[in-house]
C-alpha cells in the first residue's frame, strides 16, 4: 500500500462535516491563494524596480512587522468580540490595499513606498486573522477535532503556497503587474462574501471590563508563560522565524541571480514548497500525530537543513527537489505550532494565547534584513546558508533546553 492509498478520506476530512467549519476552508483557499500570489508579485516588482536584494528584503520585512505589532492585538480582539464580523472586516481591509496598487500601476506611476503600504496593510490583516480564524476552529468544533481541522486549515494553506506561486509568476509573464493585482482584488472579494455564511458564535467575554489594551496584551503574555507547552512552541517560533522563515524572501533573488531563471520557473520554485507542503499536511490530517512536539521542532529543523543544502544549490531541478523537502518540514511545524497551542490553552485564553505566538513570528522582520543586507555584503548563497546553519544549531539546543520538543512529560 502507497502513502496515498492509506489516506483513508472519512479520517482526513472529519472536521469539514461541520458546515461553519467547511465555509471557513473554502474562504481560506482565496485567502491564502491570494496570500501567496501577493508574497511572489510584491517580491519580483520590488526586484524589478530596484535590483536589489536588501530592497525584498525589506518589502518583505514590512508585511511581517505587523506579526510583531498587531499579533497580540489581534489575539486580545479574537477572545472579545465576533469572529465572523473581524474576518469579514479584514477581507474588505485587503481590497482596500490592493485596488489602489492597479490604478497607480496602471498610470505607470509606481514606486517602492506604494508597494511597501499595499503589503503593510495586507501585513495587518493577515497579523489579525492569524488568532481569529484559528481560535474559531474551537468554538464551532469539538476539542478532539481540533487537530484535525489544523492539519486541514494547513493543507490549504500549503496548497495554496503551491499554487499561488505559480499563478502569481505566470499571471506577470501572461498579463503584466496590473491585471495580477486586479485578480487578487477579486480573490480577496470571494473570501469575503464566503464568510457572510459561517456561523456567528457566542462572545467569550473574558478579562477584566475596565482593563485596556496593553494591560489585556500583558496579560496574554503572563498566561502563555504559565502555560509549559504554550511558552515552549513561543519560544520556538521565535526562534524558527528568526533562522527560517527569511529564506522566502531571498527565493526570487537566488532564482534571477543564481538559478538565472524568469518569472515563471519563479513561481515554479516557490510552488514547490507548497507541494512539499501540502503533503505533509494531509498525512497528518489522515493519521493525527502523537508526538507532537517532535513533529514541531524536527519539522523546523528539516525546513532549515533543506534551506541550507537549497542556498548552495546552482542547479535548478536540484534546487526544486530542496524547497519541496522544505515544504514538507514546514507542514510539520506548522501544523503543530496551532494544534498544540490550541489543544492546550484553556478555551476563554486560546486568542491571547494565539496572539502571543503571533507576536513571536513577528520576530521574522529581523532576520529578513538580516539576510538581505547579508547578501548585499556577501551574496546571497553565503547569507542564506549562515543563517540556516545557525539555526540548525538552535534547534538542537532547544530540543535539548525544552523537554516539550522532545515529548518528554506532556
Amino acid at each position: 500500500m502507497n502513502i496515498f492509498q492509506s489516506l483513508a478520506p472519512s479520517r482526513t476530512f472529519v472536521a469539514l462535516t461541520s458546515p461553519s467549519f467547511r465555509i471557513l476552508w473554502i474562504a481560506g483557499w482565496f485567502w491564502f491563494l491570494c496570500r501567496m500570489m501577493e508574497m511572489v508579485v510584491m517580491s519580483w516588482l520590488v526586484l524589478d524596480l530596484s535590483n536589489s536584494p536588501s530592497q525584498v528584503a525589506i518589502a518583505g520585512s514590512i508585511r511581517m512587522v505587523p506579526m510583531l505589532l498587531m499579533g497580540p492585538f489581534g489575539g486580545v480582539l479574537a477572545d472579545k468580540i465576533p469572529k465572523k464580523r473581524m474576518m469579514i472586516t479584514l477581507q474588505f481591509m485587503n481590497i482596500v490595499a490592493v485596488l489602489p496598487m492597479v490604478v497607480i500601476l496602471a498610470t505607470g506611476s509606481i514606486e517602492l513606498w506604494h508597494i511597501y503600504i499595499s503589503t503593510f496593510i495586507i501585513g495587518t490583516g493577515w497579523a489579525i486573522d492569524f488568532s481569529t480564524r484559528r481560535s474559531y476552529f474551537s468554538e464551532v468544533l469539538p476539542t478532539a477535532t481540533i487537530p484535525n481541522a489544523v492539519a486541514l486549515d494547513s493543507a490549504s494553506f500549503m496548497a495554496s503556497a503551491m499554487l499561488g506561486p505559480f499563478l502569481g509568476g505566470s499571471f506577470v509573464a501572461w498579463f503584466g503587474f496590473t491585471w495580477t493585482y486586479l485578480i487578487m482584488g477579486c480573490l480577496f472579494l470571494c473570501s469575503g462574501v464566503l464568510l457572510f455564511r459561517v456561523e456567528n458564535t457566542v462572545r467569550t467575554q473574558v478579562g477584566e471590563s475596565g482593563r485596556n489594551l496593553v494591560s489585556e496584551i500583558i496579560e496574554g503574555v503572563r498566561i502563555a508563560k504559565q502555560n509549559r507547552i504554550v511558552w515552549t512552541v513561543v519560544v520556538f517560533t521565535v526562534a524558527f522565524n528568526f533562522f527560517g522563515f527569511p529564506y522566502m524572501q531571498m527565493v526570487p533573488v537566488i532564482a534571477k541571480e543564481v538559478l538565472n531563471v524568469g518569472s515563471v520557473r519563479y513561481g515554479i520554485l516557490g510552488a514547490a514548497q507548497g507541494l512539499g507542503s501540502l503533503l505533509g499536511a494531509l498525512i497528518i490530517a489522515n493519521r493525527g500525530v502523537r508526538k507532537e512536539g517532535s513533529v514541531f521542532s524536527l519539522g523546523g529543523g528539516l525546513m532549515l537543513v533543506c534551506i541550507f543544502f537549497f542556498a548552495l544549490s546552482p542547479i535548478y531541478s536540484v534546487s526544486v527537489l530542496f524547497v519541496f523537502f522544505a515544504g514538507v518540514g514546514m507542514a510539520g511545524f506548522a501544523t503543530m505550532q496551532t494544534s498544540m497551542v490550541l489543544r492546550s490553552a484553556s478555551v476563554e485564553t486560546r486568542g491571547r494565547s494565539m496572539g502571543t505566538v503571533a507576536m513571536g513570528i513577528g520576530i521574522s522582520p529581523v532576520g529578513i534584513l538580516i539576510v538581505g543586507f547579508l547578501a548585499e555584503e556577501l551574496g546571497v548563497q553565503i547569507a542564506l546558508a549562515l543563517l540556516a546553519s545557525s539555526g540548525v544549531i538552535t534547534v538542537i539546543l532547544l530540543r535539548w533546553r525544552f523537554p516539550v520538543l522532545r515529548d518528554k512529560g506532556l
